[in-house]
Formats: C-alpha cells, sequence, structure tokens
C-alpha cells in the first residue's frame, strides 16, 4: 500500500480536492452513495488521506499453465489465498472469467469473428480450504463465477481456493491481447481471477463486454508458463529462472542490459537462425514473480527479437528499471521502441509526474493496437515515427494510472486515460515533430466543448458502452 501513496500530492489536486469542494460548495455534484461513505469516515476522507482504518483485500496467486502454441489451448490450474481485510463477513468469491466473452450467448458490445465463438472456458476441480466445493454452490453469468462459500470467512481471515481451467485462445480476434501467427501470442485476461470487493458496492459483479476496461485488487503472484522449447517468454514480474530457460549468452546480455544506458541486442536475427537462444529440453517452463500488482500478463514468440536497456528511476537508491522491446524483424518502426521506452521512463520518474518508476521491467511486445498491463504494453505497429512515440509513451506512464493508483476503470475512465494523456505531453511535445497531441486534443475539446453531445464525465464508462 504503501506505494499507491506517493502519488498522493498529485492526486490530491485532481480527486481530493474536488471532494473538500463539493463539501463547501452544493452546487458540485457528489452522488449519495459517496456521500454516505464520507460520513462514516471508516475508509474515506474528505482531505483525500485515508484514515488507519482504510482497507483493502488482496490475494496471493500461484498459477501453473501450459500453451499449446499450436492448437492453442492454454490450460492451468491455480491456487489462491484471498484475504479479507474488510469488517464484513463474506459469504460468496466471485470470479471473472474473462475468456467467457467469446461464449456463445454472452452479453458483449465488441465484435468477435465467428470462429472465436466456443462454449466458454472450462472449470475443472474447484476447493475451497482443501474440499471439493459442490455443484449447488456454484454458479455463471455472463463473465462472472459465484462461489457460496461452506463457512462464512470472517474479518481478517483468509481463505484458499484451487481450481482447475482451460480454453481454446482466440486466433482472430485482437481485443487488447492476440494470436500474431508463427506461434507469437500476447495472453491477457486468460486466468479465473477473484473480482475486487469494496466499501462502496461490495463485490463488483459488472460483467466484462469486451469495452470497458477494469478493477483490480494489488495481488501478489507466482506463476508457471510451460511453452515448447523454442518460444520465449516475456510476463508481468521478473523472471526467476532464467539459466534453466536461456542459453549463456542471452543471460549475459540480458545482465548487461540490466546496468547500462545504451541499448543492447539481446535476441538478434543471427540467434533466432543458429537457435541458441534457449534451452533445448523439449519444453521449457519459465517461472515469474511479482508483487503488489493488479493483473498479470504474458506474452511468447520463437522468432521475435528483442532489444533492452535500463534506466536509473530513484537517484537516491539508484535502483534501475530494466526496459525492453520485443518484435517482428518486419516491424519497422520497433527497432527504435527500447530507446522510446527508455526515455519515457526516465521522463517519468524524474519530470512528470516525478515519482519512481514503481516497476523493475517494462517490456513493449509488437502485437496489435495499444495496451497496457503491469510491466508489460502490447502495442501494433506505425508507420510514421510520432505515432510508435505516442503509443509507447502513452501506454508506458498508465503504470502510474490505473495501476498505482488503483482506480476503477469500469466506472472512471475519464481519470485514468485522462490523467495518462495528460503526463507525457512535455515529452512528446520534445521528441515528436508533426503530431502534438496537446494542442490536437486541446482544439478537439473547443469543439466539442458545452454542445450537447458533451457528457459529464462523472458518468460512469460502464454505461457509455451500453
Amino acid at each position: 500500500m504503501k506505494k499507491i501513496f506517493a502519488l498522493f500530492a498529485f492526486w490530491t489536486l485532481w480527486h481530493g480536492a474536488f471532494a473538500q469542494n463539493n463539501a463547501q460548495n452544493n452546487a458540485l455534484y457528489m452522488p449519495l452513495d459517496i456521500q454516505n461513505l464520507y460520513k462514516k469516515g471508516f475508509s474515506r476522507q474528505m482531505k483525500g488521506n485515508p484514515p488507519e482504518t482504510y482497507w483493502q483485500n488482496r490475494a496471493d496467486y500461484q498459477i501453473k499453465a501450459e500453451l499449446n502454441t499450436e492448437t492453442r489451448l492454454l490450460k492451468g490450474t491455480e491456487k489462491i489465498t484471498y484475504y479479507n481485510n474488510s469488517p464484513d463477513v463474506i459469504s460468496q468469491i466471485v470470479f471473472r472469467i474473462y475468456q467467457d466473452l467469446y461464449k456463445k450467448g454472452v452479453v458483449r458490445y465488441r465484435d468477435v469473428k465467428p470462429a472465436d465463438i466456443h462454449e466458454g472456458v472450462e472449470i475443472g476441480m474447484i476447493k475451497v480450504n482443501g474440499k471439493e466445493l459442490p455443484e449447488n454452490s456454484i454458479s455463471r453469468q455472463n463473465t462472472n463465477m459465484s462461489l457460496v462459500l461452506p463457512e462464512k470467512l470472517k474479518s481478517q481471515a483468509n481463505v484458499t481456493i484451487e481450481l482447475s481451467w482451460s480454453f481454446t485462445f482466440p486466433k482472430e480476434t485482437n481485443l487488447r491481447e492476440g494470436y500474431y501467427g508463427n506461434g507469437s501470442f500476447f495472453v491477457a485476461y486468460w486466468y479465473p481471477q477473484i473480482a475486487v470487493y469494496d466499501d462502496l458496492d461490495g463485490w463488483d459483479e459488472l460483467p466484462y463486454t469486451g469495452e470497458q476496461e477494469f478493477y483490480n485488487d494489488f495481488n501478489n503472484y507466482e506463476v508457471e508458463i510451460s511453452v515448447p522449447e523454442k518460444q520465449v517468454v516475456w510476463a508481468t514480474g521478473l523472471l526467476q529462472n532464467g539459466n534453466e530457460v536461456f542459453e549463456k549468452t542471452i543471460l549475459e546480455r540480458i545482465q548487461k542490459a540490466q546496468n547500462s544506458d545504451k541499448i543492447v541486442k539481446i535476441i538478434e536475427k543471427a540467434d533466432l537462425e543458429k537457435g541458441n537462444v534457449t534451452q533445448k529440453k523439449g519444453k521449457n517452463s519459465w517461472k515469474f514473480k511479482a508483487e503488489s500488482v493488479p493483473d498479470f500478463a504474458f506474452a511468447t514468440s520463437p522468432n521475435y527479437l528483442w532489444d533492452a536497456t535500463s534506466v536509473e528511476v530513484d537517484r537516491k537508491t539508484k535502483r534501475r528499471t530494466l526496459v525492453g522491446a520485443a518484435y517482428n524483424p518486419s516491424s519497422a518502426d520497433f527497432y527504435n521502441v527500447a530507446e522510446i521506452g527508455r526515455k519515457t521512463v526516465d521522463f517519468l520518474s524524474h519530470e512528470m509526474p516525478a515519482v519512481a518508476f514503481p516497476y523493475p521491467q517494462i517490456t513493449v511486445f509488437n502485437g496489435s493496437g495499444g495496451m497496457e498491463f503491469p510491466m508489460m504494453v502490447n502495442d501494433g505497429s506505425f508507420f510514421q515515427a510520432d505515432e510508435t512515440n505516442y503509443v509507447t509513451s502513452h501506454e508506458i506512464a498508465h503504470t502510474y494510472f490505473p495501476f498505482l493508483m488503483g482506480i476503477n476503470e469500469k466506472k472512471y475512465s475519464w481519470m485514468d486515460e485522462g490523467i495518462t494523456q495528460f503526463i507525457p505531453y512535455q515529452f512528446q511535445d520534445r521528441t515528436q515533430n508533426n503530431f502534438k497531441p496537446k494542442s490536437w486534443e486541446a482544439a478537439y475539446f473547443a469543439k466539442q466543448a458545452g454542445q450537447q453531445m458533451e457528457l459529464p464525465l462523472m458518468i460512469p464508462t460502464y454505461f457509455h458502452s451500453n
């Protein structure tokens, strides 16, 4: 939780001041349910600083998964320890089964290719505190799964849940994730994830319809991903067993990049041609560990190049962040992405918002679109250098909003997208020649402001997509 409070000075200007002014000016609207929370004062205060009784629930995830890169079958098991830090007694646990977005008959607001529609994620064994849960205690609707606990979970207690699952990864639909051919995948929203239980709504049971984004607890992850031997895996967190999956030369280059301001070519075309990147065991298991992050994503490819460098993000402690780009050799713009990423992380750490980059590494993977995840970015290729620079810097900046700040994107996307649009402006003005987003967006807003189609910011994002 200490990480979150590092941005309070910035956040108070945006949010805390709004709440305080609202109390003094009846013309500013505040929903009744939020007013009641402030009146109670148990978990929130008008000034923006949390009381000693502030709480958030969290979980520890241990996941073992295997991806068949030919059939695209992804299967796994997970053991979750869920901590009830709330003052409430909890009788059920709500899971998000995001890949049920592709299930026949589910409610969705984004197009899905017919070839990717399936019967839903197959859930196998479910155990609660070591005992199998009966079927009549399990219910699924849209992309949610609810488990009625055999014994209620008391305040300050925890429960252990084990389950197995499998699904076929979409082949043609690239919705924030994707299969990019020749064994290259960016995998997100792939494991059954416990939803947020908070002081305002209780369980977050809004389904994922493909449109709005996300709201997560801060969790710890230990993840093991098994793939064919030629596959390289990049993921949220830090690789724990590099000596078991990489050849010695690659490990030496990674070590060099971790301590260098210069770009290091970790995987080059010659390495791919010679086949001296990963260890030859038929199948490799990649082990990652991440602490206090809101989600876990990974990417894999047998034929991508990999550049990396690092930047000192904290001048007092000398802590460095590894910044990398994994990309298709045919993507001409991606040969510059590691350097763009390095300059972005440096700017964010020392200029705006001038808070040390919170993660030990960030990898920009050459997939599609532009989408952020803790320590991972999924970006497509662009013809114009300014576009590549803009998207790279924008997606990396999301590390602060929503990830570090824990914003509820389902309700308040104007917060994370708005602030993230704002904080790299100076960097983009400095590094881009033709596309100046600050000027362009100001002009666009001037045309829309005050018009009848301009919606109030505080309309929950979920309803925008409906």
